[in-house]
Order: structure tokens, then C-alpha cells, then sequence
């Protein structure tokens, strides 16, 4: 799967140097993280979609530039937007999880918005995104929210595609609508992280939805 042409990450350019200051990323103890990888999902999953659950997963398929959140860099930094990045290219984060809770905004005159409640499948992905929530100064939870905004108008954001036989490229993927999605839905999702707020006092971390797959109905 390729990666997400998403235009509000678009980094042809490199930031020069002094644009970023570092942030280590924790690492745990690899025999602890070895009980970590066991996926929980409510509902009747067949094998056959569980793994396709687990390869998904793995950080050894994920695109160029896209890490899975049990394998994220050490080497983190902000840009001048306030976009988390990782050697001067904007760091995309893939993952697997199912829907909590589901919102969307959409009136006139106001920009559509679609947030998503997710929960983490694996605790070694609940350890990884402790350390992105980390970064904004707040206190990890099992649960995260991914925001979709886009420009459009009385129109729910585009970005979800049909993953539930294979996850095809963007190119050649199947789009279908937010409304289609019921709790404990199992979707793959690729995300970047952007800083709301003063990042040298008071500030939150985003989570950008940049596109979704379904993988699985509940």
C-alpha cells in the first residue's frame, strides 16, 4: 500500500536543522514486549482475518516512511508547523484498532470534521502511543482519537477505503463512506501527529487521520 498524498503533509523540502529539537523515544525491555503482541478483539473474528490483522501489524510491512507504533524512531523532532517528524520527513504512523465512538461535524459555513475513537488492539501498541501522547505533555490512555478535516463542504470527509479483502493502493482502492462504520469495526489507519497549542507551554497532540482501511465488520 502506498502511502497517503495527503497535501497538508507534503514535505518536498527539508527542514533546515535548527527547525526541530529531538525527543527520545522510549524503548522498552524486548522480553517483556515478546507477551505484548497478543491482539484482543471484541467479536468472532475468523483466522483468516486475524491474520491479515497481525501482518498488518507488523512494522516489517509498512510502507517507506511509515512506522508501526511497537517499532517508532528514536530520532523525533517538531517542524515550524508543529508537525512531528523524523529525519526532516513527517512522520506517518500505521496502526490497527477498532472504533469506540464515532463523530462528525458538517455545517455550513463550517469545515467538515470527522473524529474517531479508537482502541489499540495490542498493550505494545498502547506503549507506543504512549510515548507520541508523551511528547505533548499528556497522560496516555487506552483509547485515542483520530481527526479527519477537510476543506469540503456539506460533504463528510473521503479517506476511507475497503480493506476487508485486501488492502489495496490508493490508486486502485475502493472508497466507501464514514456512515458505513459501526462500533468495534476493525480498521488500519495511517495518521501523523501535529502540535495544538504553544509547544514550550501549554499543548495537546493531533492526530490526523490521512486514511483508513476497513479491515473487519463488527
Amino acid at each position: 500500500m502506498s502511502s497517503s498524498p495527503d497535501h497538508r503533509y507534503k514535505t518536498d523540502d527539508p527542514y533546515p536543522e535548527e527547525a526541530f529539537f529531538r525527543v527520545p523515544t522510549p524503548v522498552g525491555d524486548d522480553e517483556e514486549r515478546l507477551d505484548d503482541n497478543t491482539v484482543v478483539i471484541s467479536g468472532n473474528v475468523d483466522a483468516h482475518t486475524m491474520s491479515r490483522i497481525h501482518r498488518l501489524l507488523c512494522a516489517g510491512t509498512a510502507p517507506a516512511r511509515t512506522f508501526t507504533l511497537d517499532a517508532l524512531p528514536l530520532r523525533l523532532g517538531w517542524t515550524r508547523g508543529g508537525i512531528l517528524s523524523h529525519n526532516k520527513h513527517v512522520l506517518k504512523v500505521r496502526t490497527v484498532a477498532a472504533i469506540v465512538a464515532m463523530r462528525t461535524e458538517n455545517r455550513v459555513g463550517v469545515v467538515s470534521t470527522l473524529a474517531m475513537d479508537l482502541s489499540l488492539l495490542r498493550s505494545i501498541d498502547e506503549e507506543g502511543l504512549a510515548c507520541l501522547v508523551a511528547l505533548g505533555g499528556k497522560t496516555p490512555h487506552k483509547t485515542f482519537t483520530v481527526v479527519r478535516v477537510d476543506d469540503q463542504l456539506k460533504q463528510i470527509p473521503s479517506g476511507l477505503y475497503d480493506g476487508t479483502d485486501r488492502v489495496r493502493p490508493l490508486p486502485w482502492a475502493v472508497a466507501i463512506p464514514f456512515t458505513t462504520l459501526r462500533m468495534n469495526d476493525v480498521l488500519m489507519v495511517e495518521f501523523g501527529c501535529r502540535i495544538v497549542g504553544d509547544i514550550d507551554d501549554d499543548c495537546d497532540l493531533r492526530f490526523d487521520l490521512l486514511c483508513g482501511y476497513l479491515l473487519w465488520r463488527n
